[in-house]
């Protein structure tokens, strides 16, 4: 007689940790990652078998969902409203809405205008929507407006993962903004400018009425700036990269220009900070900048007597 073992294997406890994102796959509550137990692979969800193990299911990620105390009572307790097809369905949506959006997304629209001498900076804010326990790098320029960046995370982001979970109050939500965490008053300014939040230590957060639905810590930050953002002719320009982490980085440097220029740097960066300056080329010369590290990747495209633009991948 074979022995079957009711011990789950750690690698598949962590499978679907990962998998639930730290949240009850039915009614989606988070449950905190400051506790001990939840660090250790913890009991507080509780790992409930879609076939149960006395019918012959398996200890496989497949065949176990995630759930808390309460939810997995009542699975027990109601199995008709529970039958095997609706928990796996259940499980697979909340896996599912996590996989259609890319990690890393850029700012599609238009970037700003700028002056001649304006340096065009890109920065990196590490949001993470609470709702769904959902992480992404935004990239966008620092010169965005404030609503104009609360626009684009709304119908870039939100609007996406909440029809898929077919939320209309947060689809048809008009009231959104930015603000910071600890803000005893509403949002920013629509006017204000990215670049003119100073938040230290505190957080810069999405709201759709009175919910805080993504936040953004400011003490990972990354940027890539060119300065001018808009050369002219003959004009050299400096690309800067800063960070705000507390380590030095490695990073490198390309430049490819479409006259044949190229550059190739690697540095670490000093007191969060690394410069090259690119020589400059003839009027519609375009370079295309790229720095990456651990971070990922930021990328700038600057026409010499033309506007700069931006691409972002991870």
């Amino acid at each position: 007689m074979i022995d079957r073992s009711r011990h789950i294997p750690e690698t598949v406890c962590r499978t679907l940790i990962q998998e639930a994102r730290g949240r009850c796959c039915l009614c989606r509550e988070l449950v905190l990652e400051g506790s001990e137990r939840h660090r250790a692979i913890s009991d507080v969800l509780e790992k409930h078998h879609i076939i149960y193990f006395s019918q012959g299911g398996e200890h496989t990620p497949e065949n176990l969902l995630l759930v808390d105390p309460n939810c997995h009572r009542l699975i027990h307790q109601r199995p008709k409203d529970y039958p095997i097809e609706v928990l796996q369905k259940a499980k697979k949506r909340w896996i599912d809405i996590g996989s259609h959006l890319p990690s890393q997304i850029l700012y599609e629209g238009s970037p700003p205008q700028l002056s001649n001498q304006e340096q065009f900076r890109l920065a990196y804010y590490p949001f993470t929507f609470e709702t769904y326990g959902l992480k992404y790098n935004i990239i966008a320029p620092d010169s965005l407006r404030v609503s104009q960046f609360a626009t684009f995370l709304k119908q870039r982001i939100v609007n996406v993962i909440a029809a898929i979970d077919d939320n209309q109050a947060f689809i048809e939500a008009e009231r959104f903004y930015l603000s910071r965490r600890n803000a005893t008053t509403g949002g920013y300014s629509n006017a204000m400018l990215l670049r003119d939040i100073g938040l230290d230590n505190d957080e810069l957060v999405l709201n759709i009425h009175v919910h805080v639905v993504a936040r953004a810590m400011q003490s990972d930050r990354v940027t890539l700036e060119a300065i001018p953002g808009n050369p002219k002719a003959g004009e050299k320009y400096e690309i800067t990269i800063n960070h705000t982490f507390r380590e030095s980085l490695p990073v490198t440097v390309t430049v490819q220009g479409t006259d044949g220029y190229k550059l190739f740097k690697e540095g670490i960066t000093s007191d969060g900070r690394f410069s090259v300056t690119v020589p400059g080329a003839a009027d519609g010369v375009e370079d295309s900048i790229m720095i990456y590290g651990e971070f990922g990747s930021l990328r700038l495209r600057l026409i010499f007597g033309g506007e700069a633009s931006q691409h972002a991948n991870s």
